[in-house]
């Protein structure tokens, strides 16, 4: 919801609320055609695992020859450890920083 509000240029308060404009609506409708010809795939499994992202990154990457991961929420990926409270994000995910593997 977040990608097409911003792609429409749409407050996303709009349409949680329900109070949209005509043009609004259109806005969204077109923003939403972009997006079902966009070479885009979401995947939003809770609480993965480094390591399991990285599985399916590296699936993701033969199969459909994607050139970029983004992940959101990253606070919310399981460590190996687990959560450590009060440790740095870059201690507790350090296989995420590793370049793509080259053709």
């Amino acid at each position: 919801m977040r990608l097409l509000c911003a792609e429409a240029r749409v407050n996303s308060q709009k349409i949680r609320s329900g109070f949209m404009s005509k043009q609004e609506c259109v806005k969204l409708i077109s923003a939403a055609d972009v997006f079902t010809h966009a070479p885009i795939c979401i995947d939003d499994t809770p609480a993965i695992s480094t390591m399991e992202l990285r599985a399916k990154a590296r699936r993701m990457k033969a199969s459909m020859g994607v050139g970029m991961l983004i992940v959101d929420y990253l606070q919310l990926m399981r460590t190996r450890e687990g959560i450590e409270r009060g440790s740095r994000k870059s201690q507790r995910f350090p296989g995420l920083s590793r370049p793509w593997p080259r053709n």
